[in-house]
């Protein structure tokens, strides 16, 4: 059996990641800057009780918290173009 941890491919994948990296701290500032914006969005409904915003906001925060990460993935990935085909 081979070992089952080799250093050396640390070093080898190095390069192609850092090649990479760019692209990284793209998607990481423009969701940064998305988290702001809907989350101000958020905030200001509920820090002047608007009465019906107020109220999706409560139901928005409540799924978000409420459902894990990776169904949260799929219903933005599979939702849109899913909801197109349903064939009853």
């Amino acid at each position: 059996m081979g070992k089952a941890f080799d250093i050396l491919l640390i070093f080898e994948f190095i390069p192609p990641l850092i090649h990479y990296l760019g692209v990284t701290l793209q998607i990481l500032a423009a969701s940064i800057i998305l988290g702001l914006v809907l989350g101000i969005a958020a905030a200001i409904p509920r820090l002047f009780k608007i009465p019906l915003l107020n109220q999706l906001v409560i139901i928005y925060v409540s799924f978000i918290r409420g459902t894990p990460i990776l169904i949260q993935l799929f219903l933005v990935f599979y939702g849109p173009a899913s909801g197109a085909h349903v064939v009853l």
